[in-house]
């Protein structure tokens, strides 16, 4: 009975006159907007709810509701949400963007392709969308479309967006890098540090390049200017240790893994490299030690098995080795 009255009652908000209505609507938006801005995503949902209730048919809303969404990990209602801008407005090529985005989190490229691609037939010259259907093209392996879109979006990128502008040559030169074209993904991330001289990316992918043309010095300078900007990152220690691996300088490497391992204490390889490091100094029990960490954490890596294995027959422990061993070869690994 108290929901039939309140049904039959108007609600106060249809009262407001249309004008104010959709003042109002704008302010909760804007206010909404500030506080995606901050990562404050739950207050701006609120926001934004506010905001559709009071003026139903503004696109812009819910395709700004899709973007929080999308920021908590929520992505079927982000779904719903850029579903119902388009249908607004089948004309928003942001809309279609962010639709494009949830696609590629939800696993569903094709469709992200596509809406990105219709994105870009309602807006030519929507760098974001060449930029984005770019990363996916790129993540399937075709790096010849990933190329072209990377280039239109460079092309049509505004420059005084210097941090975005930088980026878009390191999406390039990867590209460039995945086709084996190396001296132009150099050309692309150096492009990238003229632009903006503090991207640690830009750097660290350098050092990846210099690595795989084998001048593991020069990647070592690279990884050292990555470090210095952003000392905490798991992946670039990794490779800086890896190069030091590569150039006997084993102490050196097992520095670098032991700091990976304190910024991702769960990450098995960097136990299983820093005992490959070990192991090739003679120092086996630690070795054993931090294989047997990675196994701990993945119970099925075959290598870290095998690379026991063979600590423990330096060891002379020949009955540890057996085992180890065949448990490599029950995982698929070859002698």
């Amino acid at each position: 009975m108290q929901r039939l009255l309140l049904a039959a009652a108007l609600p106060v908000w249809l009262l407001i006159p249309a004008p104010l209505a959709a003042q109002d609507a704008m302010g909760y938006y804007y206010q909404a907007n500030a506080l995606a801005g901050k990562g404050e995503y739950d207050k701006a949902i609120a926001d934004y709810t506010q905001s559709i209730r009071l003026d139903p048919e503004n696109t812009s809303t819910y395709r700004a509701r899709a973007a929080a969404w999308f920021g908590k990990g929520q992505y079927d209602k982000a779904l719903a949400d850029c579903n119902e801008a388009i249908r607004l407005d089948p004309s928003s090529a942001s809309a279609y963007n962010t639709r494009g985005m949830v696609w590629e989190r939800k696993g569903d490229c094709d469709k992200a392709v596509a809406d990105y691609s219709q994105a870009l037939a309602v807006k030519p010259n929507d760098a974001n969308a060449y930029a984005n259907r770019g990363e996916v093209w790129y993540g399937k392996g075709q790096y010849d479309k990933a190329l072209a879109d990377f280039s239109q979006a460079l092309r049509l990128h505004d420059r005084n967006d210097t941090t975005r502008f930088a980026v878009l040559y390191i999406y390039r030169g990867d590209a460039w890098y995945g086709k084996r074209e190396y001296d132009k993904a150099l050309a692309d991330y150096g492009q990238a540090l003229r632009i903006n001289p503090k991207n640690w990316r830009a750097h660290c992918n350098r050092g990846l390049v210099w690595q795989t043309k084998g001048d593991n010095d020069k990647a070592i300078v690279e990884y050292g200017k990555a470090l210095a900007i952003n000392p905490d990152n798991a992946n670039i220690h990794t490779n800086r240790g890896d190069a030091w691996f590569r150039k006997g300088a084993y102490d050196k490497a097992i520095a670098d893994f032991t700091e990976t391992i304190r910024i991702a204490p769960q990450e098995a390889l960097a136990y299983y490299d820093r005992g490959d490091a070990y192991h090739n100094k003679g120092d086996y029990d630690k070795a054993i030690a931090d294989y047997s960490e990675a196994i701990r954490i993945n119970p099925k890596f075959a290598s870290a098995y095998k690379n026991r294995g063979l600590a423990y027959r330096k060891k002379g422990e020949n009955r540890q080795a057996d085992q180890d061993l065949a448990r490599a070869k029950e995982l698929g690994l070859k002698p």
